[in-house]
C-alpha cells in the first residue's frame, strides 16, 4: 500500500532493480487522481519497468481504469511473467465510512473466475494478487482481534492452491501465513517503509519482510 508516498523508495531501490517483477497490491493513492497515480507508478517504473498491480479500495475508479489502460492491472486478468501466471482482484469489502472502490464477496468471486478463464495454461505456477486478504489468517486480523478478510478469496485459494498469494489492505497485519500449500504474504504499507522480497525457485517460496526506518 503506497498511499501516495514514495519517501522510502530510495531505500528499496536495490531490491527493485534486482526484482524480476514489482508487485503493487493496491492503494496506490489515498483518494487521489490519475495524475498522482501515474506519477507514483512511473517513479517505480524508472527503477524497474516490470510492474503489475491491482487497485485498492482507496483508489478511485479512474485509477482502476488507468492501470488497465497501461496494461499493468491484474484485476480480472491473467498475465504470465517468467512462466508464472499472475491473477488478481482489486478493491475491498465494504469499509466503515465507505471508500471509493469496494466490492462484495460475489464480486470477488466473479472477477477471480474471469481471471482464471484467461489463464490458458493451468500447469503454470499460479500467483494471486489481491488488495483484500483471505479470511481467517494472520493477514486479515484487525486491531480489535477479529478477522476482516474475504471468504471468496479464501475459497479461491483453497480450490486453486496458488504457490503464492500477496495482499495488503490491513496495515496492522504484516506477516506470512499459509492456506494449504499456498504461502500468504502481507508486506505492510510501503508508505510506512514496509515491503517484501519474495523468491520463488523450484516450487519453493522464500519471503523476507523488510522495514525501512
Amino acid at each position: 500500500d503506497i498511499h501516495g508516498s514514495l519517501s522510502h523508495l530510495p531505500g528499496a531501490t536495490q531490491s527493485l532493480v534486482q526484482a524480476d517483477v514489482v508487485v503493487i497490491a493496491g492503494d496506490i493513492t489515498t483518494f487521489g487522481d490519475v495524475r498522482a497515480a501515474r506519477s507514483l507508478v512511473q517513479s517505480i517504473q524508472a527503477i524497474n519497468s516490470r510492474v503489475v498491480a491491482v487497485h485498492g479500495n482507496c483508489d478511485p475508479k479512474a485509477i482502476e481504469a488507468f492501470l488497465g489502460q497501461e496494461q499493468l492491472s491484474l484485476h480480472g486478468c491473467c498475465r504470465v511473467v517468467n512462466e508464472h501466471a499472475f491473477v488478481g482482484v482489486g478493491g475491498s469489502l465494504p469499509c466503515p465510512g465507505s471508500t471509493p472502490n469496494e466490492i462484495g464477496e460475489s464480486g470477488f468471486e466473479s472477477i477471480l473466475a474471469q481471471a482464471m478463464h484467461e489463464n490458458s495454461d493451468l500447469a503454470r505456477p499460479l500467483i494471486l494478487v489481491s488488495h483484500q486478504p483471505a479470511h481467517g489468517t494472520k493477514l486479515d486480523r484487525i486491531s480489535q482481534g477479529r478477522f476482516s478478510g474475504s471468504q471468496a478469496i479464501r475459497r479461491f485459494i483453497e480450490q486453486y492452491q496458488p504457490v503464492l498469494a500477496i495482499s495488503g489492505h490491513i496495515h496492522e497485519a504484516v506477516g506470512i501465513d499459509h492456506i494449504g500449500s499456498c504461502t500468504l504474504v502481507n508486506p505492510g504499507p510501503f508508505r510506512q517503509g514496509h515491503f517484501a522480497v519474495i523468491d520463488l525457485k523450484d516450487g519453493q517460496v522464500q519471503v523476507e519482510l523488510e522495514h525501512l526506518d
